[in-house]
């Protein structure tokens, strides 16, 4: 069984000793197992199950744990009781609604209260309506009380479910629901686009492990989320935000972001889980939901920040005349906390696209945090177009007087809730896509030489890739592969590896359009797409404007409506219905389509600033979910698709050799990443060892103190009459 943590025990002991029975009880069975589970039924009033588990033959239980002490009324138990069964209820509604087979429900489940402090003799001389809910008090067997729930009373009631059910079952309760909800619906001619993108959307409708546990988890202090282009970080940040609120309701949260055009879809994402686990909408005067600067028609953090002291935010031309072209944001935030005496506001703030804000951006809403300074911020190094180092924590926030990082990520928050982590899975892009976009973003197969690396095994390893062969040591030669199922978008599955990624070489800007209008008109015939399926990315800000204006031409002549991002929208609009959407990175950044067009390919190959060009042609290949198709004119052209061709032969089998890091002008890692994968490499050492010296008899001989420390560090089972906490 997984176990997933939200909020941790705390000072909450008897949930404590309740969790840890369960993990040894429970470890061997498939199926789910949360701590705090947020739950409501449609008021704003916190709603959470002390611990909520799943099973896929045995159903569900519903649990809350009572102490109980000599002044704990009866009232105060019997509603107790009423608010178990109340979310037990909201819990099986919500199953209800979709398995049932006829009138019968098929999957069950059971409410258990748990009162460790309580003996059974005692329970039994109270006047407690407990009608329907199991109870365990203290002198039970907590494993035969278990056994007797769910072998006895689960079984009885005949939940036995199908996998598919079961795969309602669990998008049900992971939230799954809310990416179910944007499959396209409607008929579809059983080759076409269309078809493959239901299938491709129907596979990737729920969440893996550790996007629930990034998900679900409130950590009592700073928290950093390291994922990859599609690796779902906006949805897992807005699942965060909308349980965080459920869960806290009087909390002040902000959820900030850099893209002006992701707006509506943050908030749309927020609203849908909100919706799914508590059925209400967010309370928008609580979650705050603002970009990073703001604009005349959309509030930012600043400009919100500004307002409450009374004070006018700076435009952009003033910020220029006052700080030149460098962290124009951050000097301005930092400018209203040192001009006014601006105190903590927010109880949580949760950073969407971080690799896009400047350090004194970060101190500022460390700054506005009250305690304990719960700052969640999720990023990818290779989408920045402007840093060209990886900082750590200490760099971005700061030191104290004695020289100590004031954000430190080392370690976990008691109870295991992680500081630090990494989502390598990337569920939006193809594995030719996200493999050709890796490794020309770097540059490896470039005839000058790369131009950004990761220098260790162990790097390429955090962001899913597996060493075939050859030794990491400067010029020998390197075999490397993605696992498709650190990219399980099946498309490629679908289609073929080779028919997802193309490439076309023009001799003039002209024909480059007319052909990509062909192929997008295509698209909305043949392949039975929808204009909203279709994006444009121009990468040459030279001619961006020509490209822009030639296309919407040209599809105009054919009856294609098209829109060009920020000239015919507003800033916070990215889509409109039934038309083609056109727009330049900055605004695509964090959005994506099923398919992709990336016009203007040449212009990467020429310019000062190679690492931005290199990211930006990185950042618009990874905006595909489906097909990616990159054009461009003459030899430039020619010159990068020869690079990407390379790359993109066998994803089994990428070999390349390993660059002086000398001569490589972006090293994507930083001191805080190799530091752990050191700590946990020479663990592993330790534990092999000790596992080839002892045998299973040896363990009861150790010292026992040493013993249990480790128990509870790192949670494990030793012998078998240990706990596993």
């Amino acid at each position: 069984m997984d176990f997933l943590m939200s909020t941790g025990f705390r000072d909450f002991d008897s949930k404590l000793w309740v969790w840890k029975k369960i993990k040894v009880f429970f470890e061997d069975y498939d199926g789910f197992c949360y701590e705090s589970y947020q739950i409501s039924s449609g008021n704003r009033n916190k709603s959470v199950i002390d611990i909520f588990m799943v099973h896929n033959r045995l159903g569900f239980i519903s649990m809350d744990i009572v102490d109980w002490n000599d002044t704990t009324s009866i009232e105060y138990l019997n509603q107790s009781m009423d608010n178990l069964f109340n979310k037990y209820e909201n819990m099986r509604n919500k199953f209800r609604n979709d398995l049932r087979n006829g009138r019968k429900e098929k999957y069950h489940g059971i409410p258990v209260m748990v009162l460790p402090s309580l003996n059974r003799a005692k329970w039994n001389e109270l006047e407690v309506d407990a009608d329907g809910i199991f109870i365990v008090c203290s002198d039970d067997l907590l494993e035969e009380s278990f056994n007797t729930v769910l072998f006895s009373e689960l079984e009885n009631l005949g939940t036995a479910i199908t996998e598919e059910d079961w795969s309602v079952v669990k998008a049900i309760v992971q939230g799954g629901r809310v990416m179910e909800s944007l499959i396209r619906q409607g008929e579809a001619s059983p080759d076409s686009k269309k078809a493959i993108l239901q299938k491709l959307e129907a596979s990737m409708s729920l969440l893996d492990l550790e996007q629930e546990k990034v998900a679900r988890q409130i950590p009592e202090g700073p928290q950093r989320i390291r994922g990859l282009a599609g690796s779902g970080k906006t949805i897992v940040m807005t699942m965060k935000a909308a349980l965080m609120h459920i869960a806290n309701p009087q909390w002040e949260i902000v959820y900030v972001f850099s893209t002006q055009s992701l707006y509506n879809q943050i908030k749309d994402y927020i609203e849908r889980f909100t919706l799914h686990f508590a059925n209400v909408k967010p309370n928008w005067d609580k979650l705050h939901v603002l970009h990073g600067w703001g604009s005349k028609n959309q509030e930012g953090l600043y400009s919100y920040m500004c307002k409450k002291y009374g004070q006018k935010p700076l435009g952009l031309a003033e910020a220029k005349s006052m700080f030149g072209n460098t962290s124009l944001l951050g000097n301005s935030c930092l400018k209203l906390i040192n001009e006014n005496q601006v105190h903590p506001n927010f109880d949580a703030l949760l950073m969407d696209e971080a690799q896009d804000f400047e350090f004194e951006f970060f101190r500022f809403c460390h700054h506005i945090l009250l305690e304990p300074k719960r700052f969640i911020w999720a990023y990818d190094e290779v989408q920045s177009l402007n840093n060209l180092n990886i900082p750590t924590a200490k760099e971005i926030f700061g030191e104290n007087e004695h020289g100590e990082a004031l954000v430190n990520l080392e370690g976990t928050y008691p109870d295991g809730i992680e500081k630090d982590f990494i989502l390598f899975h990337c569920y939006r892009n193809p594995r030719p896509v996200l493999v050709a976009a890796h490794f020309f973003g770097m540059g490896l197969f470039r005839k000058e030489g790369a131009i950004q690396f990761i220098p260790s095994e162990g790097g390429w390893e955090d962001i899913g890739y597996e060493i075939v062969s050859g030794e990491f040591k400067i010029g020998e030669e390197v075999t490397m592969r993605r696992p498709f199922e650190n990219s399980p978008n099946n498309i490629e599955k679908l289609v073929g590896y080779e028919n997802v990624l193309k490439m076309r070489v023009f001799q003039e800007m002209k024909t480059e359009i007319n052909w990509v209008a062909n192929e997008i008109k295509r698209n909305l015939t043949e392949d039975e797409l929808s204009p909203n399926d279709i994006l444009v990315i121009s990468v040459d800000n030279r001619f961006y404007q020509g490209y822009g204006e030639a296309l919407k031409r040209s599809l105009s002549m054919e009856g294609i409506d098209m829109i060009i991002v920020g000239e015919d929208t507003a800033t916070n609009v990215f889509r409109v219905d039934s038309k083609v959407t056109f727009s330049g990175i900055r605004r695509a950044k964090g959005n994506e389509a099923s398919v992709v067009y990336i016009v203007g390919f040449d212009s990467i190959l020429g310019g000062f600033d190679i690492v931005q060009l290199r990211n930006t042609a990185f950042t618009a290949m990874t905006r595909s979910k489906g097909w990616c198709t990159i054009t461009g004119v003459g030899q430039r052209a020619e010159t990068l698709f020869n690079e990407i061709k390379m790359i993109a032969k066998n994803p089994e089998k990428i070999t390349f050799k390993i660059p002086d890091p000398t001569s490589i002008e972006r090293l994507l890692d930083n001191i805080e990443y190799a530091k752990r994968r050191t700590k946990i490499k020479e663990a592993t050492k330790i534990i092999n060892k000790l596992d080839k010296i002892l045998d299973e008899d040896d363990i009861k001989f150790l010292d026992k103190r040493s013993l249990e420390k480790l128990m509870r560090k790192f949670k494990i089972k030793v012998g078998e009459d240990s706990e596993q906490s």
